[in-house]
């Protein structure tokens, strides 16, 4: 066959006939083809979900990067990213009287995040 590469090993064999004459017949052996393999997969790291009174922030860290995964404001709520990484992760959510403001970050490769809250208050 094309292709086919021949790798030591007996040259020749006889092979029984129904004539009086021996046939020789040459035995070649072909190299398997590679095996494939699926490409390495980045770490998924650790992931964590925190719900804020107005929405909620979904961090990823691997080792001390960390990424905004998700920030979604609740009903009646407006969001704003301040910054989404990779040191550092700030998330604010407002309405017309509360705030919610989040700052993220990456502690032993674990997400950790300092909350606060302003309610009943009139934000200008």
């Amino acid at each position: 066959m094309p292709g086919d590469v021949p790798t030591p090993g007996p040259a020749l064999t006889r092979v029984p006939s129904p004539s009086a004459l021996p046939i020789l017949t040459r035995v070649v052996r072909t190299a398997k083809p590679p095996v494939k393999r699926a490409p390495p997969t980045a770490p998924r790291g650790k992931i964590r979900t925190w719900s804020l009174i107005g929405g909620s922030v979904t961090l990823r860290c691997r080792g001390s990067v960390v990424s905004l995964v998700a920030a979604s404001p609740s009903a009646g709520y407006t969001g704003k990213v301040g910054a989404s990484g990779p040191t550092v992760v700030l998330v604010s959510f407002r309405n017309d009287a509360d705030r919610s403001e989040f700052h993220g970050g990456c502690s032993g490769g674990d997400p950790v995040a300092t909350i606060r809250e302003h309610r009943g208050h009139t934000i200008g």
